[in-house]
């Protein structure tokens, strides 16, 4: 019998610590939330239309696009392409641009200038530079990826000569993803055409 009501007891307590635990939780859930959406902060602070041209610098090859001049300011592709620049696939710049404007980061934290190599930033995997209409410049060097491998580690517009003490941002691993990418992707379909098959 007295083993029963040591067990009673035991179950209440647990019960009443899990009912405190549920209800502490639902109370710093919705105040976690406003922090992160309070200290989100946007990479850049163009529009997408402000444009004129990105290049991607990664492992030797440089990938460069610019604006037409044309009506519809499609974009072209000037390297690598050895002669005349090519038309780029809308879509694969269209998701370039969005995710240079959308991108947002509240992971962000300063290191010593000598410790920029363990984050992959001595040189970085590889850097975008976008050009704006207006003429300024802005840089983003990407780095290694973070522990979990969700997301990787860059300097944003990083001060040249560098600074004693940066600033390291974590931004989305979407950016490795895209500049992964094989130089024909970047290409307007039209001008990637496919192998006509061989009759059989």
């Amino acid at each position: 019998m007295k083993l029963q009501k040591i067990t009673w007891i035991l179950l209440a307590i647990a019960v009443l610590l899990g009912g405190g635990l549920a209800i502490y939780e639902l109370r710093q859930n919705p105040q976690q939330e406003a922090i992160n959406k309070k200290e989100q902060k946007r990479l850049f602070s163009f529009a997408a239309n402000d444009i004129q041209g990105i290049s991607v610098e990664k492992s030797g090859q440089i990938l460069k696009f610019y604006r037409g001049s044309d009506a519809q300011q499609t974009w072209k592709m000037e390297q690598p392409e050895s002669s005349e620049p090519v038309e780029a696939s809308e879509a694969a710049l269209s998701f370039f641009v969005n995710l240079l404007i959308d991108s947002q980061s509240d992971r962000a934290f300063t290191t010593e200038a000598g410790q920029l190599k363990e984050y992959g930033l001595e040189q970085g995997f590889a850097v975008i530079t976008i050009q704006l209409k207006n003429g300024k410049t802005h840089r983003l060097l990407l780095g290694n990826p973070d522990f979990k491998g969700d997301f990787l580690y860059s300097l944003v517009d990083p001060a040249q000569p560098p600074s004693s003490t940066l600033t390291i941002t974590l931004v989305s691993r979407s950016f490795q993803d895209l500049i992964n990418r094989d130089v024909n992707e970047w290409k307007k379909a039209d001008n990637n055409p496919k192998p006509i098959p061989e009759p059989e």
